[in-house]
């Protein structure tokens, strides 16, 4: 059978990125899957626990760190980084050749960097699955030219290479899914909420807090219009991530001060991480995303299998999600104004809610549920790659 390994560096957590990766290694019976961590952490548990092999190439330290930091232009530390790609190679040499792989699906940038250059002196197929579309410098023409396959998961993704990049045909849009039986409102139970019961609307963020994905426009938002939304309630659902740290800086106390300058300290909850998302979503009216940057974000397709209405930017492939007026509304990024507005909508309007929500569920139904993932992801491995 046809062997494949699923490399992700970042092991620590089981996000968005890792989440989406997961169902390929589960979900298939077209070839035989192996997760390709650098140590043992909350991924390398939860792949196992479902089932998945899972093999520990370990990773040199000064290459164990947040993509960010490995590409600190001060010349010193570009050469200890290439230095210790360079040396990792032979690791991963010898690793590659003792499993005698059909093809290595890298899940980030940081993947195909450190796996990419031996698999390609092996003539090993490299899929690079880009989830992001903020550009990183001269790595992505790089990972670019690595790969033999890129799949985006958006089209809007693809607006993070220049047209160098996308006239060679290489990338191709696989929209992820989420599983319709875990997110659904049949299987969902709010009442372990204290807000589900509300007479007025519980609007939420699911998200890593830090700075793109935008938390103090929605407390600015909510703030501004806090009159006219009856019996409200703001949700805050997600860890901080190492961005909301960066520079010193504390973004989650940021977003504290600014709910209680904003006088809605006594409306608001902030839950920190989740371990239920679809009850949550089912105890809420609003779900709300304004983000700067994203690649197709699962935590609006989460919200939607829940029959939940979005307010969102138009970043990455948001607008491949969002249908103005028809299952959620968009708003410009940065703008704090036109967010409340469309929250003031929305908040006034539970007819208009209902039937946002009824359209969203149906947008998930039909174009992204986990099934149809996994049988695009296999059509193209076999059409395109073995």
């Amino acid at each position: 059978m046809t062997r494949i390994a699923f490399v992700e560096p970042y092991y620590e957590s089981v996000t968005g990125a890792q989440q989406s990766m997961l169902p390929l290694l589960t979900d298939t019976d077209s070839f035989d899957a192996t997760l390709v961590v650098p140590s043992e952490g909350a991924l390398a548990a939860e792949a196992r626990e479902r089932g998945v092999s899972v093999d520990v190439v370990g990773l040199p330290s000064k290459l164990d760190r947040p993509g960010d930091e490995l590409l600190d232009a001060h010349p010193a530390s570009v050469l200890d980084t290439a230095t210790g790609v360079t040396t990792y190679q032979r690791r991963i040499l010898r690793y590659l050749r003792e499993r005698d792989y059909d093809a290595v699906y890298c899940n980030s940038l940081k993947a195909v960097v450190l796996f990419g250059p031996a698999a390609k002196l092996l003539g090993i197929p490299i899929l690079w699955y880009v989830r992001i579309d903020t550009p990183i410098s001269v790595l992505d023409a790089l990972a670019h030219a690595l790969a033999d396959h890129v799949i985006t998961i958006s089209e809007g993704t693809k607006t993070r290479f220049d047209g160098a990049l996308t006239r060679d045909g290489k990338a191709t849009t696989i929209y992820t899914g989420v599983d319709l039986d875990e997110f659904s409102p049949a299987n969902a139970d709010p009442s372990g909420f204290p807000f589900a019961d509300r007479d007025g609307p519980v609007i939420a963020e699911v998200a890593t807090i830090q700075p793109r994905k935008g938390q103090h426009h929605l407390v600015d938002a909510v703030g501004s219009v806090a009159d006219s939304l009856d019996d409200f309630e703001l949700v805050f659902a997600g860890e901080a991530s190492d961005e909301a740290y960066k520079h010193g800086s504390d973004y989650g106390e940021t977003i504290r001060r600014r709910v209680a300058d904003a006088g809605i300290a006594d409306r608001t909850t902030v839950l920190g991480w989740c371990d239920d998302v679809p009850s949550l979503l089912a105890a809420i009216d609003i779900f709300v995303l304004p983000s700067y940057n994203e690649g197709l974000p699962r935590s609006i397709l989460e919200a939607f299998a829940l029959g939940v209405p979005v307010v969102a930017t138009p970043a990455g492939g948001t607008r491949e999600l969002v249908a103005h007026g028809e299952n959620g509304l968009v708003v410009p990024k940065g703008s704090a104004d036109d967010l409340a507005a469309a929250l003031a909508r929305l908040g006034s309007e539970p007819d208009l809610r209902e039937r946002m929500g009824r359209n969203a569920r149906e947008t998930v139904v039909q174009w992204f549920s986990q099934e149809r993932y996994v049988e695009n992801f296999e059509t193209y491995l076999a059409e395109e790659v073995l």
